[in-house]
C-alpha cells in the first residue's frame, strides 16, 4: 500500500511538499546548497492521527526528511524512519479473540499498520523474525553525508559541516542538539578513515539516540556522552529500513555502538508471533526501570523462500514505570510554569490528577512498584519543586538527577533494617485518614485550605467515592459524596478490618480509617441543595463543585430527589456503624475544625496494637478456630549459577529440623519442560534452553502453586519452602506478586488464611562491586572456579563458554540493582541474610587479580549491552585465564561444607524469629 503512494523522485516528491498545507517546510541557505527540512505541522496526538488517517504521509513524510538543492540537482539527503505506534495490549487481545476486545477507529487503525504486514508475510510462506533493540532515553539523532559535507540531525534540525569550526554558523536555538550531536560524531570519527563510510552514507542515512551529556539527561541515566545506533534507512527506498543482521554488520564494520539487542526467529505461525509479542510487552511493562529503560522497539522481519530480509513493520513496548516517571515530569513542569505565574497551588489537587494519569498509565499493566510507592515519590516530588523553587530547567534538562534525589529522601523516610532485615518501628504515631462523609457542595473550597492549614492535613481528597488508593500522610482526610455499601453481615470490629482490607479501601491499613459524619440533618440538606442549584456557588468553588457533578448537571426536581435519597441512605448507614463500630464512628451536626481536630487526636494517641509489614496480606484472624493459620516462609536467593543453592537445599535436608522443610527446583521444572516440549532432542543444552524460554515462567509458576498448595494440604501449620533459584530482579518480582494472588485465591477458595514471609537470601556487601551490580570481584571468581570444575550441572552441562556467558549474564541482569536495605523493602522482602560463601581461598598476585577484574569486568559490560547472552574473544580469555590460574595457585574445587553449615544457622535464626509466637 505504501510503495504505491511513495515518491521516489527528488524534485516531484519537492514540490508536493510545498503544496501540501499540513506540511511545513524550514529552508535553510548554507554553503551554497538550499537545505529543506520536511515534517508535520501538527506535533504529539494530532501528529499520530495525521499519519494513521493519510497513507501519503505515512509513506513520505518520515521522522525526519531533508533535500538538498544546489544548481539544477535535486536530492534526498536525509531520511528518517517511518511512524510507528505503540503495541498496546489490547491489539494482541483483539487479534486473539481472547477477550471482547473493541477498538476504537483509531486503535483499529494501529493495530492494523502494526499487525497486518505480519498475518500478510506469513499467508505468503515468509518467516517472521522478532528483534528487541532497547530504547534508548538520549536525544534522535541521524548522520548522513552529502555532497562532501557531514549532515547531521536532530528530528526535524539539520546541519551541514565539515570541520569543528563550520558548527559556529549556526546560532539558532533550533541548531543547540544537532551542534551537540555534531561534535560527538567528529570526536567518534576524528582517528579513523571513513571514506567507506562516507560512501555508505551518500545513500543511507545512520539513526541513533545521542546520550549520556550531564547537562541534558532525561529520566534514564548513562555514565559517559555516547551515541547509540539502532537503524539505517535507505534514502531512495520506500522501506521502513535495512534489516537488523545487516544494520549490526554495519556498525561493527565502522566500529560503532549499536544498541542492546535480543531475536527470536522463525515463526511461521501468526498466533505464536502474537503469544512471543505479549510476553515481551508483559516483561517490558512490568519491569523496573532500572532495568527495562524507557522500553523496547521490536522490529519484525520477514524472510522469503531465497532468503531475502526485509523489515515489514515496528512497534513501542513501553515500560509502565518510565511512563509513570515521564508525567510526573510533565506534571512538575506545568507545577513550575504555574508558580512562576503566582497561581494557586494545592498538593491535594496535584496528587488526585496525578492518580488519574497513574490510573491510565496502569491500565495495561502493573508496574513493579505498588502505586502507594509512586504516589509518595510524586508527593515529595511536588513539595520539593513547590517548597524549594526548583527551576525549570533542572527538571527539563536534569530530570535523572531530581528524581534520584527523590527517590534518596523516598529511602530515607522509610523504616529501618537490622542486620536480617528485620522492620523496626521508631517514634510510632498512628497514621489517620478519615473518612468524610458529607452532602455534596455542603461547603465551599475554602474549606479545604482552613482543613489543611489548622489540622496540619498533609492530603486533602475530595472523591466522589471511595478510590483503590493507599494515601501517604501522617493525617489524611478524604471527602466522598457517596455512601459506600456495607454488607448487613458484619458484626464486629474484625470483620470490618476483613471487609476494608478486600473492599473499595482495601490498600489501606484499616486499623488507621475513622468515619465522620458530617451534616446527616435538614438543615445541612437545605445547605446542599442550595448550593447545588446556584450558579455563583459554583463558579465560585470549581473545586467542590467538580465533585458534584453528578448531582449539577440535572434537572432541580432530580437533584432534591437525589439528596432526599443520600441523607436517607447515610442515616440507615450511620446507625449501623454506631452501633457495631462505636470506636471509630464519629457525628459531626456541623462543620468545626476544633471538635475534628479533637477526633483526630483521640485516635491518633490510642493504644496501637502489633502491625506487620504494611506491604504483607495479612489475613490472620483474631479467632484461630474459626479459619485455620497457615504460617510459610519462603527463601528466595538472590545470586547467580555456581553459588551452591542446590548444594545448600541437600544439606538443609538433611541437617535442617526446625520446621518442615521444602524446595523448588527451576532447573528441574525446565528439564521436564525441555523432555515434555522437545522430547529426545539432540541439541545443545543452550539451544533447547532457548526453544523452551518463552514457556518457563508459566511451568514454574505452575509448579509453585502446587507447591504452596502441598504445604496447605499438609498437617504443617508452620513451613519453609526454599526456591531454588536465581532470582534476578524481575524474576523475583514476579515471583512475589505471584505469591500475593496465591495467598488471596487460598483465603477466598479452601477458607485458609496464610501468612507467608519473603526472605532474601542473597550476596555479601562489598564497597568493589563489578559494573554498577551489587556483586564484589572475589564473589565472581569463586562462581567461575566452580563453574569451570563442574560437568554435572542439569542444564548447564559441561560447555564452559555457555557456562561462562550465563553467568555473565545472570551478573548484568542485576545492573542498578542496590545492595541497600531500603532498596530490598521495594521488592517486598521482610528480610535479608547475607550468606557466606569462600571468599578467603583466593590469594592472588596483585597482577592477575587486576586482569581477571579486567575480563570479568568487560563480560559483564558485553552481556548488558545485548538482550541475548554475551559474545566476543573477552570471554574466552576470562575462561583461559582462570584455568591458568586455578593451575599456578592450585585451586582446587570448592567444598561448601563449612559455608553450608554457617548459611544453614543463619536462615534457621531468623525462621525462628519469624514463626515463634
Amino acid at each position: 500500500m505504501q510503495q504505491g503512494i511513495y515518491i521516489s523522485d527528488p524534485a516531484e516528491y519537492l514540490q508536493k511538499m510545498k503544496e501540501h498545507k499540513k506540511i511545513l517546510l524550514v529552508k535553510q541557505d548554507i554553503f551554497g546548497f538550499q537545505l529543506y527540512d520536511i515534517s508535520l505541522h501538527k506535533k504529539g496526538p494530532m501528529e499520530d492521527k495525521l499519519y494513521l488517517k493519510n497513507p501519503f504521509f505515512l509513506a513520505n513524510v518520515r521522522r525526519g526528511n531533508s533535500i538538498l538543492v544546489h544548481e539544477d540537482s535535486i536530492r534526498i539527503c536525509r531520511r528518517g524512519m517511518r511512524k510507528f505506534y505503540d503495541l498496546e495490549r489490547k491489539y494482541i487481545d483483539y487479534e486473539l479473540e481472547q477477550q471482547n476486545v473493541k477498538l476504537s477507529r483509531y486503535h483499529e487503525k494501529a493495530c492494523f499498520n502494526i499487525l497486518h504486514p505480519i498475518k500478510q508475510a506469513i499467508q505468503e510462506g515468509k518467516k517472521i523474525h522478532l528483534y528487541k533493540l532497547f530504547k534508548e532515553n538520549g536525544e534522535h539523532c541521524q548522520i548522513s553525508f552529502t555532497n562532501g559535507y557531514w549532515l547531521v540531525a536532530s528530528k526535524n534540525c539539520t546541519i551541514l559541516f565539515q570541520t569543528m569550526d563550520d558548527l559556529n554558523l549556526y546560532n539558532d536555538l533550533r541548531h543547540t542538539w544537532a551542534k551537540l550531536i555534531a561534535k560527538q560524531w567528529l570526536e567518534i570519527i576524528k582517528e579513523q578513515n571513513f571514506d567507506d563510510l562516507k560512501s555508505f552514507l551518500t545513500e543511507n542515512t545512520l539513526i541513533g539516540e545521542y546520550c549520556g551529556n550531564p547537562d541534558y539527561q532525561h529520566i534514564t541515566k548513562y555514565s559517559h556522552l555516547q551515541l547509540i545506533f539502532y537503524a539505517i534507512v535507505n534514502n531512495n527506498s520506500p522501506d521502513i529500513c535495512l534489516p537488523v543482521e545487516q544494520t549490526k554488520q554495519i556498525c561493527e564494520q565502522f566500529h560503532l555502538q549499536f544498541v542492546k539487542n535480543s531475536s527470536i526467529k522463525n515463526f511461521d505461525n501468526y498466533e505464536a508471533v502474537l503469544k512471543q509479542l505479549a510476553i515481551w510487552s508483559k516483561l517490558i511493562g512490568e519491569g523496573p526501570m532500572e532495568l527495562e529503560g524507557e522500553g523496547s522497539v521490536t522490529y519484525i522481519v520477514a524472510e522469503d523462500q531465497i532468503g531475502n530480509h526485509q523489515t515489514i513493520s515496528l512497534c513501542k513496548l513501553k515500560s509502565m514505570e518510565y511512563l509513570i516517571y515521564r508525567k510526573l515530569r510533565e506534571m512538575l513542569k506545568v507545577l513550575i510554569q504555574k508558580i512562576t505565574l503566582n497561581e494557586h497551588y494545592q498538593l491535594s489537587v496535584q496528587l488526585g490528577k496525578f492518580l488519574n494519569e497513574l490510573q491510565i498509565i496502569i491500565k495495561q499493566y502493573a508496574p513493579p512498584q505498588p502505586i502507594r510507592y509512586y504516589l509518595h515519590i510524586s508527593k515529595l516530588a511536588f513539595e520539593e519543586v513547590y517548597n524549594n523553587k526548583i527551576p525549570f530547567e533542572k527538571i527539563r534538562y536534569k530530570f535523572v538527577d531530581f528524581l534520584e534525589q527523590i527517590q534518596n529522601m523516598q529511602e530515607d523516610k522509610m523504616s529501618e533494617i537490622d542486620e536480617l532485615g528485620e522492620v523496626k518501628q521508631k517514634n510510632f504515631q498512628r497514621h489517620v485518614r478519615v473518612i468524610l462523609l458529607t452532602l455534596p457542595m455542603l461547603f465551599e473550597d475554602k474549606v479545604l485550605q482552613s482543613l489543611k492549614d489548622n489540622l496540619n492535613i498533609q492530603c486533602v481528597e475530595c472523591q466522589y467515592m471511595c478510590r483503590n488508593q493507599k494515601v501517604f500522610a501522617q493525617r489524611a482526610i478524604s471527602i466522598l459524596h457517596m455512601i459506600p455499601k456495607l454488607p448487613y453481615n458484619i458484626n464486629n470490629e474484625q470483620q470490618l478490618n476483613d471487609y476494608l482490607v478486600n473492599s473499595t479501601l482495601q490498600n489501606q491499613e484499616p486499623s488507621n480509617i475513622i468515619f465522620v459524619f458530617l451534616g446527616m440533618n435538614q438543615e445541612a440538606f437545605k445547605i446542599s441543595l442550595q448550593n447545588l442549584q446556584s450558579k455563583i456557588f459554583q463558579d465560585s468553588n470549581p473545586i467542590i463543585s467538580s465533585f458534584g457533578v453528578q448531582f449539577t448537571t440535572a434537572k432541580p426536581k432530580v437533584q432534591q430527589l437525589s439528596l432526599e435519597r443520600w441523607l436517607e441512605k447515610g442515616q440507615v448507614y450511620l446507625k449501623e456503624c454506631q452501633k457495631n463500630f462505636p470506636n471509630r464512628t464519629f457525628v459531626l451536626e456541623e462543620f468545626d475544625l476544633q471538635k475534628l481536630e479533637a477526633i483526630i487526636k483521640q485516635f491518633e494517641c490510642a493504644e496501637q496494637p502489633q502491625i506487620e509489614d504494611q506491604d504483607d496480606l495479612d489475613l490472620e484472624e483474631s479467632d484461630e478456630d474459626v479459619k485455620p493459620q497457615k504460617k510459610i516462609v519462603i527463601i528466595y536467593p538472590l545470586m547467580i549459577p555456581g553459588s551452591g543453592k542446590s548444594t545448600l537445599v541437600d544439606y538443609l535436608k538433611q541437617n535442617y529440623k526446625d520446621y518442615p522443610f521444602y524446595d523448588i527446583c527451576a532447573d528441574e521444572v525446565t528439564l521436564q519442560l525441555i523432555k515434555d516440549k522437545l522430547g529426545d532432542n539432540t541439541d545443545s543444552l543452550a539451544i533447547q534452553f532457548q526453544k523452551v524460554f518463552m514457556y518457563i515462567k508459566d511451568a514454574f509458576l505452575q509448579e509453585f502453586h502446587k507447591k504452596i498448595n502441598e504445604i496447605i494440604n499438609s498437617n504443617n501449620e508452620k513451613a519453609v519452602l526454599f526456591v531454588d533459584r536465581n532470582c534476578v530482579p524481575h524474576t523475583l518480582l514476579y515471583m512475589i506478586d505471584h505469591v500475593k494472588a496465591i495467598q488471596t485465591d487460598i483465603a477466598l477458595k479452601k477458607g485458609v488464611s496464610i501468612k507467608i514471609y519473603n526472605v532474601g537470601f542473597t550476596f555479601p556487601v562489598q564497597e568493589s562491586n563489578i559494573q554498577n551490580t551489587p556483586f564484589c570481584y572475589d564473589y565472581a571468581i569463586t562462581i567461575l572456579n566452580r563453574l569451570l570444575v563442574r560437568d554435572d550441572h542439569i542444564l548447564l552441562g559441561n560447555d564452559v563458554l555457555y557456562k561462562t556467558q550465563v553467568c555473565m549474564k545472570n551478573l548484568a541482569l542485576y545492573t542498578g540493582f542496590k545492595a541497600k536495605d531500603s532498596y530490598f523493602q521495594k521488592f517486598h522482602l521482610q528480610k535479608i541474610i547475607p550468606m557466606s560463601y569462600p571468599q578467603d581461598r583466593f590469594n592472588l598476585e596483585k597482577n592477575d587479580l587486576q586482569v581477571v577484574q579486567d575480563l570479568i569486568a568487560k563480560c559483564v559490560l558485553n552481556s548488558q549491552q545485548t538482550r541475548d547472552l554475551g559474545q566476543g574473544e573477552e570471554f574466552t580469555k576470562l575462561i583461559e585465564f582462570m584455568y591458568s590460574i586455578k593451575q599456578k595457585y592450585k585451586i582446587s574445587e570448592c567444598n561448601l561444607q563449612e559455608e553450608c553449615r554457617q548459611n544453614t544457622q543463619r536462615l534457621s535464626v531468623a525462621i525462628k524469629k519469624l514463626l515463634l509466637p
